[in-house]
């Protein structure tokens, strides 16, 4: 009589930035245990079908708000797979495009400058620093 293999994922889910790999590390207390898993994506795209002992894909958010990959793995051994499958939800964080209005700007002496920052997400916080040329 053989086990029926079973499957643990680390980590159990996984939150990355956009353009990031993923890195889920798949193991099994039954000794010969191989991988294999489908996927569905939402709001990402990079993620495949595979095999193996691990997942590392990387994935692009492809719009302003997080998309998500639901990775969906079964493990096989001596001619039995498990019924019941494990899933990994990978949550894949757009990045913040800024944009800076004006481009440039020329000042006088003494003149302040005023240069909106702006982003295509919404919760985006900036940080700057200054470059002088020729003052």
């Amino acid at each position: 009589v053989n086990p029926i293999p079973d499957v643990t994922t680390t980590p159990a889910n996984q939150t990355i930035c956009s353009g990031t790999a993923t890195s889920i590390a798949l193991t099994s207390s039954v000794a010969g245990t191989t991988f294999s898993w489908t996927v569905s994506q939402t709001g990402a795209s990079g993620a495949s079908a595979g095999s193996g002992n691990s997942i590392n894909q990387t994935i692009t958010a492809t719009g302003t708000t997080p998309g998500s990959v639901i990775y969906t793995i079964t493990p096989s051994a001596n001619s039995c797979s498990s019924a019941v499958p494990a899933t990994v939800t990978i949550t894949v964080n757009p990045l913040p495009v800024a944009t800076a209005s004006p481009v440039s700007q020329t000042l006088c002496d003494g003149s302040a400058t005023s240069i909106g920052l702006t982003s295509n997400l919404g919760s985006t916080t900036f940080a700057w620093t200054v470059t002088s040329n020729g003052v």
